[in-house]
């Protein structure tokens, strides 16, 4: 189904672009163009220009009502071309000059253009913009504006919520700042049939199904755009439980996270986690946190020489750890950084795991590593 966007007579297939885009020549939509957070406030996002506010989100977790910014500076592919060093062939005159081999202007090989290395993720502010999917299984996209602008395909973040519930505004901040990182995020959502129809593992692979659809479909904007080979199956809690069981038994999958869960709701299931052959990444609470223990266990449990962590806070419980405001923006910025080294071997991002704090902002001993094996995700 297509559906025209901001009246530029844009038809999109298979989703609802929920930015109001501007009408202007420039097809790379450099314009200052509102954004619709989840809570319905509009927001600037500066699409092009460096310093830019990024979309402020209205996530609110449980009762209250707070508000979470996703910065803002935009950061594009850097790299020019390698020249071609020389002129090829010499003077073929009467004398039947030939180039001296040695002479570095002699024909040498044009190296083409470098490699653009991608940018850590925690140091990108890029505007972005949340889509509203209308297809099955029923999500919504937070992803960069410009979708270009990391200068490659970006890495897919296919997510479910706690409970796996239908119902994903309360992590909106971990997907805007993920978005601003440079991730594409698929996060279940409502359909026709309410917030509180459960998710499942087949849910959960459907986001998958779509973006690899969406990566070669002619006229998506995602064509060419997404990087099927740096999936993340993401999720809290129970969706965590469905990101392992779909790690398990989906080789498109390439990392796990998971918000303050595990494999099951009580110790480890050996056949999911017997499985998994992908780095696998927990964040959990403090000792009341009751997923604490059953990601303890799924950690010992993974096979031998599989890379995995454990980011306990020293307090909190399983709710305070998934869903508070203050805590998920330092949550964000940790599984960044977990991405970037399954995904990239970013040295930086095993720096920053290792270091004192984890997270940036944070206070040494709010946070602990415990980890395996991480020494070869790294390049």
């Amino acid at each position: 189904m297509n559906r025209v966007v901001g009246g530029c007579g844009t038809a999109v297939p298979a989703f609802v672009l929920i930015v109001v885009c501007g009408c202007g020549d420039d097809p790379s939509n450099t314009g200052s163009n509102p954004v619709t957070t989840p809570d319905g406030t509009m927001s600037g996002a500066g699409n092009a220009a460096p310093g830019g506010a990024g979309s402020a989100a209205g996530a609110t977790a449980g009762a209250g009502g707070t508000t979470s910014g996703a910065g803002g500076t935009t950061s594009g592919a850097a790299g020019a071309a390698g020249g071609s060093a020389g002129v090829a062939g010499g003077s073929a005159g009467a004398a039947g000059a030939m180039p001296d081999p040695a002479s570095p202007d002699a024909g040498a090989p044009d190296a083409g253009p470098p490699d653009v290395a991608r940018p850590p993720s925690v140091s990108l502010s890029l505007p972005i913009a949340m889509e509203s999917a209308d297809v099955e299984p029923w999500f919504n996209i937070y992803r960069p504006t410009d979708l270009t602008a990391t200068g490659q395909p970006l890495p897919v973040i296919a997510w479910a919520n706690g409970g796996c519930f239908r119902s994903d505004f309360t992590w909106a901040p971990l997907f805007e700042r993920w978005a601003a990182g440079g991730f594409v995020v698929l996060a279940l959502t409502e359909g026709p049939d309410g917030p509180l129809v459960q998710t499942t593992v087949d849910d959960h692979g459907a986001l998958i199904d779509w973006a690899l659809a969406q990566a070669q479909m002619s006229g998506s904007p995602y064509e060419g755009n997404l990087d099927v080979e740096r999936i993340v199956a993401a999720g809290n809690s129970c969706g965590g439980i469905t990101a392992l069981g779909l790690a398990s038994q989906d080789d498109r999958v390439a990392s796990v996270f998971v918000l303050s869960g595990s494999s099951a709701f009580a110790g480890a299931n050996q056949t999911v986690i017997g499985g998994i052959s992908v780095p696998v990444g927990y964040v959990v609470g403090g000792n009341e946190d009751i997923a604490g223990a059953n990601a303890t266990a799924d950690y010992e449990a993974l096979s031998d020489g599989i890379p995995a962590m454990i980011i306990n806070r020293s307090s909190g419980d399983h709710m305070t750890v998934s869903t508070d405001p203050m805590i998920l923006p330092q949550v964000a910025e940790m599984a960044l950084q977990w991405m970037d080294l399954t995904l990239y071997g970013t040295p930086e991002a095993a720096e920053a795991l290792s270091s004192d704090t984890i997270c940036s902002g944070c206070e040494p001993g709010v946070w602990t590593l415990t980890s395996k094996h991480l020494e070869t995700l790294q390049q």
